[in-house]
């Protein structure tokens, strides 16, 4: 009850947590028709963690606001193809895999927020390079500011450890071939999928060395991930 009232009173995070939870790809298609059902239908939890990354991307400098906009559209572009290799795949539910996608580059908008366009010059157009680059400038890469936060907050686990390996999941290689954390591995070739042929500082792609592999930990090939 006291979430709710929280959300309801700021009417841009309430529409827009409203229009995540709505996503035909997050797999409640147009049931969720107030903040009250959402905490019903999705839990305490995953509005609360839904609530605290979009409100993350809110912003009022227009200098700021051309960059997050388009961040936010690459990870919720990610987030929708994470839950489709869930589906695919099997492996997890679709709203944990949409959350994990939607909030794996997180650190990004925080170190946009404190260091704003020195971020932007350290990491062009990521690929290669970046996380040595971000060592180097800030002391940390993006996926270890985005994990702190996320335990700070306490995201779920899984979310976590996501966030911070997805652009390295050959580092959970053996674990994932066991079946366990799938999210990494899924956010990672969601990441490669959304990020394909694209340039620009929103684009976030890593090429994994064991990149053949992991598509096979989870039961994909290339023809799946063409057709994703």
């Amino acid at each position: 009850s006291d979430l709710v009232k929280v959300i309801e009173h700021d009417q841009s995070l309430a529409a827009k947590v409203l229009a995540v939870a709505n996503s035909a790809f997050y797999g409640y298609g147009g049931r969720v028709k107030s903040i009250s059902q959402a905490a019903v239908i999705l839990g305490f939890n995953m509005v609360r963690n839904l609530s605290i990354s979009v409100s993350l991307f809110d912003t009022t400098d227009k200098k700021a606001a051309k960059f997050l906009s388009s961040l936010w559209r690459h990870s919720f572009e990610v987030a929708s193809v994470s839950a489709l290799l869930a589906d695919r795949t099997g492996l997890g539910r679709k709203d944990n895999a949409f959350l994990a996608g939607l909030i794996s580059d997180i650190g990004r908008v925080i170190l946009y927020q404190i260091f704003e366009l020195k971020y932007l010059e350290v990491y062009g157009n990521g690929g290669d390079g970046v996380m040595e680059r971000e060592i180097a400038a800030f002391g940390a890469t993006h996926s270890e500011v985005g994990s702190w936060f996320a335990e700070g907050f306490r995201f779920q686990n899984e979310c976590v450890l996501t966030i911070e390996e997805h652009h390295c999941p050959e580092k959970l290689l053996s674990s994932i071939r066991s079946g366990a954390h799938p999210l990494v591995a899924l956010v990672y070739l969601a990441d490669v999928i959304v990020s394909n042929n694209k340039t620009g500082c929103a684009v976030d792609i890593i090429i994994s060395p064991e990149h053949d592999a992991i598509m096979e930990a989870v039961y994909l090939d290339p023809e799946s991930m063409e057709e994703v």
